[in-house]
């Protein structure tokens, strides 16, 4: 009996023993799988405003370039960034500057940081950024890159007319440069076409700071300012207007002068109105200087002139007269041309329609 009990004491220990060890194991296994998926978990990466705060440097630059290079569609289905991803890429890379300065990595996190102001439309921080690149980085990858966004941001910086036009003429400068320096580019049109639109601010500019003085009634300053601007842009398209003010001008100070100085300044009207429709014979303004003119001649008509001023009158006159006999010429050339043009265009059109009938 004893013995019997002895067995059934054994195998009950035995199985307590089984169990505890099972229960263990699981409660081992349970506890290294949970261990498991905790460390498979996706580390959550640093906000941007505690990055910018940090001194994780190369976390910064690589943030950055990814602010840089994010692209989304917009309604039209084309691909772009937006404008607080390249602010957030400038705030950092500026941060991340001095750290990488004499390592290679300097010249593009200068890029990357002026090309940021760049997309932002921060035109003068980009120029000044561009600038410095190259002066610093004239023989890095970017460098052409660089110099064509550095001619872009003064062209774009570029105000209208009525103001000051410093930054036309350094843009017109940055584009000569970049054309002189890179004849092959794949822009040069597209920068040929951003001069003219900028020559034409020149010429705008001139235009209306000369007018000025016409529309106070300041004729002789007028006659002074409209007769520079001409000298100074004589192919701008304002010429003709610019001529007939000047002519307009001389004429209102004429009338308006004392009698001691009205036969020299009529004689001047007729000299600027002799100009003016020697050039422009079929303009628009030709009847108001024939107006102007003839009333100038009958004025001078009632002076006694000494021999010398009938001269000059007289040679003035036959000037004017051969002027306008070349002007009408180039004028009825320029028809000639302008018609057989459009006669060899028509010619053109049919033999494409019929070779493409063919």
């Amino acid at each position: 009996m004893m013995k019997f009990i002895k067995i059934v004491a054994i195998a009950v220990m035995s199985l307590f023993a089984l169990t505890s060890a099972d229960l263990c194991f699981a409660a081992g296994a349970k506890k290294a799988k949970t261990k498991t998926i905790i460390e498979e978990r996706p580390v959550k990466p640093i906000s941007y405003n505690k990055l910018l705060k940090s001194h994780l440097y190369d976390t910064m630059y690589v943030r950055a370039l990814q602010y840089f290079n994010f692209r989304k569609p917009n309604r039209k289905g084309e691909m772009i960034n937006t404008y607080s991803n390249y602010v957030k890429c400038s705030d950092l890379l500026e941060r991340a500057t001095p750290h990488f300065g004499g390592s290679e990595k300097e010249d593009s996190v200068a890029y990357y940081l002026a090309t940021a102001y760049y997309k932002q439309g921060d035109f003068m921080t980009s120029a000044y950024l561009f600038d410095n690149f190259r002066k610093r980085f004239p023989r890095s990858v970017f460098i052409e890159d660089v110099s064509y966004m550095y001619a872009l941001s003064y062209y774009y910086a570029s105000p209208a007319p009525e103001y000051d036009q410093t930054s036309t003429l350094q843009a017109m400068i940055c584009i000569r440069e970049y054309l002189e320096r890179y004849p092959e580019s794949k822009e040069r049109e597209n920068l040929n076409q951003k001069l003219d639109e900028l020559q034409q601010k020149l010429y705008d500019k001139s235009y209306i700071n000369a007018r000025v003085y016409y529309k106070i009634g300041e004729y002789k300053a007028a006659v002074t300012a409209l007769s520079n601007a001409i000298d100074k842009y004589p192919k701008s398209n304002h010429r003709e207007e610019l001529l007939y003010l000047v002519a307009r001008s001389q004429y209102q100070l004429a009338k308006n002068s004392i009698d001691a100085k009205k036969t020299d300044r009529y004689l001047d009207v007729m000299d600027r109105c002799y100009s003016f429709l020697g050039e422009y014979p079929e303009s628009k303004y030709a009847k108001d200087s024939h107006k102007m003119l003839n009333e100038a001649k009958e004025f001078i008509a009632q002076q006694k002139l000494d021999a010398s001023t009938s001269a000059l009158l007289e040679e003035s006159e036959n000037r004017f007269q051969i002027e306008a006999k070349k002007a009408q010429e180039a004028l009825e050339k320029a028809r000639q041309e302008e018609q057989l043009a459009k006669k060899e265009a028509k010619l053109a059109q049919q033999k494409r329609k019929q070779d493409k009938n063919k």
